[in-house]
């Protein structure tokens, strides 16, 4: 009697100690704070990246960024290169080499020119850690509507090293750090498409999402007032993808010159095409006397353009307290409907 009461108790406590184990084990899980869209709250997003949107407005507008990014990595940036000749926005330069839907743009001063441009922005350190074959970062701009407050913007330089037009070009996180690799800012729009370049997807799709053979092109993040020029150490970059090849755009709309009326940039650009097209985007680069991409902006339309017409677009330079004379202007069009 005694030797089976003892045995029952055994039994009792081997089987309670099992099942506080899988209780334990099981519960693990729902100490997690996912948000349910594939992020988790420590890797609390501040800015809404409007880098690229072409929905109505100007674009580039101020961001809210009152909610801080926590949490620091061991980044080691390899030291800073300073801007180069090689990937300058200049005549006889690769940036948008053979594009159908931009053009670089000499003309009047842009900007209130209330602090020296070289303190606007500055070439930063980046490390590209997935990398699409074919491509290459080449450089990395952070540029700021002034010194150290208003909107910031991170503009990455990337070049097209294959033999291929290459499409859907995409991003993932771009990550701003201070000198102690503490994370300042990560855009928000997660992995998206990168606009610019216009090109015909392998399925016939005219998008302005691909790049030509030696190309270089530009994607631009958007940050809060915390990316500043003083405390911004470096960038991670966390991909830059593409998908399949494509063909050239033989449709074309082109900027043509551009004027500055009461602090508004007024270019002119005509549909070079053969068909109807609708225009639905634009984005404006201010490039400094060096071809660096120092001011962003953008616009969205809907708007009808046939054969040989020609309209002007406006765009914002009452934030850009440099000053400049020349701009690189790029459109998105697509077939009319």
């Amino acid at each position: 009697m005694i030797q089976s009461t003892i045995k029952n108790l055994v039994r009792l406590v081997f089987f309670t100690a099992i099942t506080i184990l899988l209780v334990a084990c099981g519960g693990g899980s729902n100490d997690s704070s996912s948000t349910g869209d594939g992020q988790t709250d420590d890797a609390n997003i501040e800015d809404v990246n409007q880098g690229d949107t072409n929905a109505g407005g100007t674009g580039g507008e101020e961001p809210t960024d009152e909610n801080p990014v926590n949490g620091s990595d061991t980044v080691v940036f390899p030291a800073v290169e300073p801007f180069s000749q090689a990937f300058a926005d200049a005549d006889g330069g690769s940036v948008y080499l053979n594009s159908v839907n931009s053009a670089r743009l000499s003309g009047p001063v842009v900007g209130s020119n209330e602090v020296p441009t070289n303190e606007v922005f500055k070439s930063i350190p980046f490390i590209a850690n997935d990398v699409e074959s074919g491509l290459e970062v080449l450089h990395a701009v952070l540029h700021r509507t002034g010194a150290d407050s208003g909107t910031a913007y991170i503009t990455i330089l990337i070049r097209n090293n294959s033999n291929d037009i290459l499409c859907d070009l995409g991003h993932g996180l771009i990550t701003a750090y201070d000198a102690e690799t503490n994370i300042v800012s990560t855009n928000s729009g997660g992995s998206g498409f990168i606009f610019g370049p216009m090109g015909v997807t392998s399925t016939g799709r005219l998008t302005d999402s691909c790049t030509s053979p030696g190309q270089i092109f530009y994607y631009t993040a958007l940050y809060g007032s915390r990316v500043t020029i003083t405390n911004t150490a470096g960038v991670t970059i966390e991909s830059i993808t593409a998908g399949r090849p494509g063909t050239a755009a033989t449709l074309s709309v082109i900027p043509v010159s551009y004027e500055v009326n009461d602090s508004q940039m007024e270019v002119l650009i005509r549909n070079q095409s053969s068909e109807t097209l609708t225009l639905t985007g634009s984005k404006i680069y201010v490039l400094s006397d060096s071809g660096a991409p120092i001011y962003y902006r953008t616009g969205g339309y809907n708007t009808d353009l046939e054969p040989g017409a020609e309209m002007i677009i406006s765009a914002s330079s009452t934030r850009f307290r440099g000053s400049a004379s020349s701009l690189r202007v790029l459109l998105d069009y697509r077939i009319k409907e």
